[in-house]
């Protein structure tokens, strides 16, 4: 087994430890059999031997085994202002994870039109350009559907009446139970007013309202989630302060604290996060809401903890969704072929979606060029192989030459910053050394797209006869218009330029 740093790097990593700049990639061979965490990004036979590319998880604490990883970054703690500088890149890591989650899922719902697909995420892509408007996600939908119900759920909170043995003046004493009259018998005197001593009470069965029920624990369990939700998203969205949605999450935060904070001193306990819906859950409309919300948040938390884990698979689909957009957005590019898409909302490994190879294929009419999109190939070639990209590009021109234009395109995720400068030229050297023996397929050019965490960038470099473009990029502002611009710019010009 081989551990690499960066998938263009000629050399394996002299330990078998991963740090926290490191992309976690390995190639190990299948005669191996090696037992270690991770998804296979592509397969396929090298010099004779069948090796895999894989892709290992972030840990979820700093340190984590099989395969080692040290000094990592760990999710942003809950209800914690980031102050230092560490607290502040983790913030900006969650921020770029979240913005990408939103924009990966947003096939998903173009898929609801297939035959408009790509217009309709481009139409959604655009609008995530504009930091003032965020997009709707699934707490903004429950504050503008459960605000009102929340707000006055504190007039209709259901209450039960408990029975508890309480000393009572002997005038108000309406009902005694077994253990009341042993109480009764054992004090001194003749007459029950005797036995009441000077105070005058007796032992007796009272009737208490007592509010803390299941439904309204968890209800309490929904609030104190709610808010802890409102308050993330409300950080990442500062920008749209001045937006109707973002001062609806805030109006909503609110009214779950102040809800969450009545609950409290009424004596409601929180619900566990597995409790057993009862008939109340189920059956009463009001309850039956929060419950689902509660549920919609839940899920949300629990397919977080993984996706933080495999958030460079995420990393890839929205590269590969960048990059056909960036080409079907050329006036002379025509869709030719579309692999079908089978999409998930439970990310199986931080993926979304899973397709055939090509992903996609388009005809540009004026060059005469088709091309194609590979991504994660089942069976990979020699040229995928040998150049670690799981993401690539064929260019070819049909009719006039038998020779093929590879183009590797990198997509590297790490819990660090990138530079992209530095990281483009030995891209660049390794493209240039690289030995692929005879073959039709020229490979010149490569393309690196670097998580940008708030700070976008572009850069180029030439060594020898090979050239590397990188572009750092967010999933969302201007970061992500930025990308878009200089990601078509390398498309229409340099990136298909071809060798013919």
């Amino acid at each position: 087994m081989k551990f690499f740093a960066r998938p263009w790097y000629s050399q394996a990593k002299s330990a078998l430890e991963f740090g926290s700049s490191d992309c976690l990639i390995s190639e190990v061979l299948v005669t191996e059999q090696i037992e270690i965490e991770g998804s296979i990004l592509m397969s396929g036979v090298v010099d004779g031997q069948e090796q895999r590319l894989q892709l290992h998880p972030y840990p979820t604490k700093s340190d984590g085994q099989n395969p080692l990883r040290t000094g990592f970054i760990v999710r942003p703690k809950k209800n914690v202002e980031p102050t230092s500088h560490d607290e502040l890149f983790q913030s900006h890591v969650m921020r770029s994870m979240h913005d990408v989650l939103d924009r990966v899922s947003e096939l998903g719902e173009a898929l609801e039109d297939a035959t408009n697909m790509w217009q309709r995420l481009n139409d959604a892509w655009i609008k995530a350009q504009n930091e003032a408007e965020p997009r709707l996600s699934e707490i903004v939908r429950q504050a503008k559907s459960l605000s009102r119900l929340i707000r006055e759920f504190d007039r209709k909170l259901r209450k039960i009446l408990r029975r508890n043995r309480e000393l009572t003046p002997i005038d108000r004493a309406q009902e005694m139970d077994r253990a009341s009259i042993r109480w009764l018998v054992r004090q001194p005197g003749r007459s029950t007013v005797e036995r009441a001593g000077s105070s005058q009470r007796v032992m007796a069965t009272v009737r208490r309202e007592n509010f803390d029920t299941p439904e309204n624990r968890v209800l309490h369990a929904y609030v104190l989630l709610a808010s802890d939700v409102s308050r993330e998203w409300l950080r990442e969205h500062s920008s749209a302060s001045s937006s109707e949605r973002y001062k609806c999450v805030l109006s909503y935060r609110n009214v779950c604290k102040n809800l969450s904070r009545y609950l409290s001193d009424i004596g409601v306990g929180i619900a566990p996060s597995d409790i057993h819906p009862n008939y109340v859950l189920i059956q009463n409309p009001d309850y039956r809401r929060v419950y689902k919300a509660w549920r919609s948040l839940l899920l949300r938390q629990k397919a977080l903890d993984e996706l933080w884990a495999w958030q460079a698979e995420t990393w890839t689909d929205f590269c590969v969704l960048a990059l056909v957009l960036s080409i079907d957005n050329m006036e002379e590019a025509q869709l030719v072929a579309q692999s079908p898409v089978a999409w998930s909302n439970d990310a199986d490994f931080g993926r979304f979606f899973e397709q055939d190879d090509p992903f996609a294929a388009f005809w540009l009419r004026d060059r005469e060029l088709l091309v194609e999109i590979f991504s994660r190939p089942l069976q990979a070639d020699n040229h995928q192989l040998r150049t670690r990209s799981h993401l690539s590009v064929r260019v070819r021109k049909p009719f006039h030459d038998d020779r093929t234009t590879f183009i590797p395109v990198w997509t590297p995720h790490a819990l660090s910053e990138f530079n992209v400068h530095a990281e483009v030229g030995d891209a660049a050297n390794f493209l240039e050394q690289l030995d692929l023996g005879d073959s039709f397929e020229v490979v010149r050019n490569g393309l690196v797209l670097f998580p940008a965490y708030g700070k976008p960038d572009f850069a180029s470099r030439t060594v020898g006869r090979s050239k590397v473009d990188g572009i750092a990029l967010d999933g969302s502002g201007t970061s992500l218009e930025e990308g878009l611009k200089n990601l078509s710019s390398i498309v229409t010009s340099t990136f298909l330029r071809g060798h013919w």
